[in-house]
């Protein structure tokens, strides 16, 4: 897969790039004096390398430029031609407000303008950004990186100025060694599956090892035996049967004492209502007295004669007759009303005397019910024993417990016994696989020989790409530049040297891959900066010579580090863009600063 053209729906904003099939340079020029000074330019030679990694379906981030900037470029589409076989051509259609919907369109004529096709005229129209990843992974079908898919190799072919400073390692992996190491041992020619199925182990370990040790805590040193925690339940088991054994004697007779206390609370609620009847029927007899009593005649006619004479009045006769028949009117009255009263009295005294009995009767009962309720001990004892039941119960419900996380922590180990075993036979296996990469017809010995040819001739030193296993066993890649004796140097380490090294990398893994389905372009940002000129010469004489065989090489510049200030090093048609400081035209997008 090589890159043929990259343009957009606003040409005077940005206008179309047309790639070669084998160098392509991208000159920034500066021609204001007082630029000459400054580390960056703002031409857009290194946003370039970004906007085709958009193109090629980068996903989204807010820090990206175009959506940073997104009022600037929110009206922007970009559309990307690339050659994935031999006259078989794929246009990318992306633009930056709907940039979740891509749009592929096939076809066998190079150089095709998308611009203004109709939507039922695309092979695929406004697809979802991941099926569209897919999709394309499926066109360029690059069988050499599978099972990764074609972003992998992407990543590595779009070097800007933050992936120079390890070979091995781009920055935008982040820190986990899972997610390039394995992808980095397919590529050198080894068994990708061994180094990948090392991490997934450790992982898992370190996984299920945290699991074991956040158990131990949780066991509070109960690790050593099951069978001893077992034990332990079956004392505690037995203890708590004896408990409840004696809870079932206790129980009948607080049984009995709470009917007991039941009836104690209802004869005193009878004897209650009793006592109210016998008041009542006491104050009805006194007031029965008092009302006998009061009926007895005290009018003596004798007297009152006697007093009438005393006076001079005459009290005799027809007078004395009628106080005399009047007074024996009332008696006559008062004997009939008394004889009711007595009658009524004897019932009530009758009444009276039956309640009292039935109050006897009654609190006698209750006498004999408190009887029971006396003895406290047996409650007490039964609460003191139900205390201790519950708190055993929940000792054994808790060694329970502790039992499940035991056999659960014994299973942990043994599954931890079981991935130690495996990760030790991978980490044997990995390396039997590094010995028999190292055969000198082998991918690994191919792309080692191609580093040390590039190295060789630009600085006439040998360099060498080692691999070894660290006491984990995993593989750690190494580049060196060596000495006469052929001890390493630490010329590497030099942030020159080490842009150079990632480079020479890169031309080495695609001169070896250049006749297979792999991604057959390189961008390399500031590719000759810092080295002397010699150098420079000899870097841009070879990389001519590696891209005459169908490999792109695009890279970028600033003429200040031509050598010799000589911009015809480069052939005419190998400058296929170039960037200037003077006015919005001389930039890569034709906008105002941002």
């Amino acid at each position: 897969m090589i890159l043929t053209k990259l343009y957009s729906n606003m040409e005077q904003k940005f206008e179309t790039i047309e790639f070669n099939r084998g160098l392509n340079i991208i000159l920034g020029e500066i021609r204001i004096p007082e630029n000459q000074e400054k580390d960056t330019h703002n031409l857009g030679k290194s946003t370039l390398g970004l906007l085709l990694d958009y193109c090629l379906l980068k996903g989204k981030s807010k820090e990206f430029f175009l959506f940073k900037h997104f009022e600037l470029f929110k009206e922007f589409v970009f559309f990307l031609e690339l050659e994935y076989s031999d006259g078989e051509y794929l246009t990318i259609k992306r633009g930056v407000k709907n940039n979740s919907k891509i749009s592929f369109l096939k076809h066998n004529e190079k150089s095709l303008d998308c611009r203004n096709l109709s939507d039922d005229e695309w092979t695929h129209f406004e697809m979802p950004l991941e099926k569209a990843k897919l999709e394309l992974d499926s066109i360029l079908n690059l069988e050499v990186i599978k099972p990764w898919d074609y972003r992998k190799p992407v990543s590595y072919a779009l070097r800007g100025q933050d992936d120079y400073t390890d070979v091995f390692k781009l920055k935008k992996f982040g820190g986990k060694h899972i997610d390039w190491k394995p992808y980095l041992a397919k590529v050198l020619g080894l068994d990708a599956s061994l180094v990948q199925a090392h991490y997934e182990f450790k992982e898992k370990y370190d996984k299920i090892k945290t699991q074991k040790d956040n158990l131990k805590k949780e066991l509070n040193g109960l690790t050593d035996s099951l069978d001893k925690l077992e034990g332990l339940i079956l004392i505690k088991e037995e203890e708590a049967t004896k408990i409840k054994h004696q809870l079932d004697e206790f129980n009948f007779e607080i049984e009995d004492s709470q009917v007991n206390k039941s009836l104690v609370e209802e004869i005193d609620m009878q004897l209650s209502e009793l006592n109210k009847e016998r008041y009542y029927i006491s104050s009805g007899i006194e007031k029965l007295e008092q009302s006998l009593n009061k009926d007895k005649i005290i009018f003596n006619p004798n007297d009152a004669k006697t007093l009438f004479e005393e006076a001079g009045v005459l009290f005799d006769g027809q007078i004395k007759k009628t106080y005399d028949e009047l007074i024996q009117f009332n008696k006559d009255i008062t004997k009939e009303r008394e004889q009711y009263l007595k009658e009524e009295l004897e019932e009530l005294q009758n009444d009276l005397g039956k309640i009292e009995q039935q109050i006897k009767e009654f609190n006698k009962k209750r006498s004999q019910a408190l009887y029971y309720l006396k003895d406290s001990s047996v409650i007490s004892k039964y609460k003191i024993l139900s205390q201790s039941l519950v708190s055993l119960e929940a000792e054994i419900l808790n060694l329970k417990e502790q039992e499940e996380k035991l056999v659960k922590y014994q299973e942990i180990n043994v599954a931890l016994e079981e991935l130690e075993s495996q990760i030790e036979k991978n980490k044997i296996d990995i390396s039997k696989n590094v010995k028999e990469s190292s055969n000198k017809e082998s991918v690994y010995s191919q792309i080692k020989l191609n580093f040390n040819k590039i190295i060789k001739t630009i600085l006439n030193k040998d360099a060498l790409i080692s691999i070894s296993q660290n006491r984990e066993g995993n593989l750690e890649f190494k580049e060196e530049i060596l000495d006469e004796r052929g001890q390493a140097t630490s010329e590497s380490d030099g942030t020159t040297y080490k842009k150079l090294l990632c480079m020479a990398f890169d031309l080495s893994v695609n001169e070896v891959y250049k006749d297979k389905k792999y991604i057959h372009f390189i961008y390399h940002d500031g590719f000759i900066e810092k080295l002397d000129n010699r150098k420079k010469e000899k870097l841009i004489e070879l990389i001519r010579e590696m891209s005459k065989t169908d490999f792109q090489y695009i890279a970028t510049l600033i003429d200040s580090e031509l050598p010799n200030q000589d911009k015809t090093i480069f052939e005419e048609n190998e400058i296929i863009l170039t960037l200037h400081d003077e006015g919005i035209n001389g930039l890569l997008f034709k906008l105002p600063s941002w």
